[in-house]
């Protein structure tokens, strides 16, 4: 993927922005697929992108608001499988959804329980 996002990658991202910016901070794959009109199988494709995206412009990882039906978590966290995540991969998904909360709706209550 190129630095910019572009196409279908930049339209997922700001979809992504939105639903944190209203306070959405926990949809399923099948959710976000039906608010974008676009099956989970074609967008996945491109949420490792906007994650390095994110990370390469200094900003939240939007993708953590994506978690799996079977499990209120992403199904990959840190880069890897997390199905179902470890302590430290729902340590990391606080802590990312914090920086999410602080960025686009700050005083939103994090879905995701603390992990000391």
């Amino acid at each position: 993927m190129v630095e910019d996002l572009k196409g279908a990658a930049k339209r997922l991202r700001d979809e992504l922005i939105n639903a944190a910016g209203r306070g959405t901070l926990r949809l399923t794959y099948g959710q976000f697929g039906e608010l974008v009109g676009l099956k989970p199988a074609f967008y996945v494709r491109f949420l490792d992108a906007i994650a390095k995206h994110e990370s390469d412009i200094d900003k939240p990882d939007v993708t953590y608001i994506l978690v799996s039906k079977d499990c209120p978590y992403p199904s990959q966290i840190g880069g890897k499988l997390a199905k179902p995540p470890n302590s430290a991969q729902k340590k990391l998904a606080y802590d990312e959804m914090q920086k999410v909360i602080k960025e686009y709706c700050p005083g939103t209550e994090n879905p995701y329980p603390e992990i000391p």
